[in-house]
């Protein structure tokens, strides 16, 4: 008796203990990062965290179905490799850091580089995204940051020439004629 009663215990210890160890928290931060958009910055890119929480302000105003969310990375090349990996969509850097990242130079050399489109610009910031990103989403957030363009503390280069960027997303694209179109 006593000792169907120890595999017993055992069994419902082991039973009750499992779920706690059968899940790694890393299951859970994928379902955050598809909940949210996540803009990513770097702390040694250092305008870019401050300015990450400007535009995650914008679209909780007025896009908050898409939940944003500032995330900065410990350096530019931890950012690197969250962008190239796909674990991050959407970024704010300084114009230079981002032009590394697309041609793989500079830190970045002996790497492949990461196909980065440009959202804005913003002076020397860039709000890019990967370039498989849908068209119809990108559309969406870029029209929704140049709604609060005034808002935001580095102002907006919004003229016909961006649309001449041949880094310019096409869902970026859309939004910015749609908004020269429309006024």
């Amino acid at each position: 008796m006593k000792r169907r009663f120890f595999v017993c215990s055992i069994a419902a210890l082991i039973s009750a203990v499992s779920p706690l160890h059968a899940h790694s928290p890393w299951g859970q931060y994928q379902v955050y990062r598809q909940k949210h958009l996540l803009i990513l910055s770097s702390r040694d890119d250092e305008s870019s965290y401050p300015f990450s929480k400007e535009l995650v302000a914008c679209l909780d105003n007025v896009l908050p179905i898409a939940k944003a969310r500032p995330a900065r990375a410990i350096n530019i090349e931890r950012a690197f490799n969250l962008l190239r990996t796909d674990q991050f969509q959407f970024a704010v850097f300084d114009h230079e850091n981002i032009e590394k990242m697309r041609n793989a130079t500079g830190e970045f050399s002996d790497r492949k580089p990461v196909d980065l489109r440009t959202l804005l610009q913003f002076q020397n910031m860039r709000m890019v995204v990967r370039r498989d990103f849908p068209d119809d989403l990108v559309a969406t957030v870029t029209h929704n940051l140049i709604k609060c363009r005034n808002d935001l503390s580095i102002p907006l280069n919004l003229n016909p020439e961006i649309l001449d960027d041949p880094n310019l997303h096409q869902g970026a694209k859309k939004a910015i004629n749609d908004f020269f179109s429309h006024g």
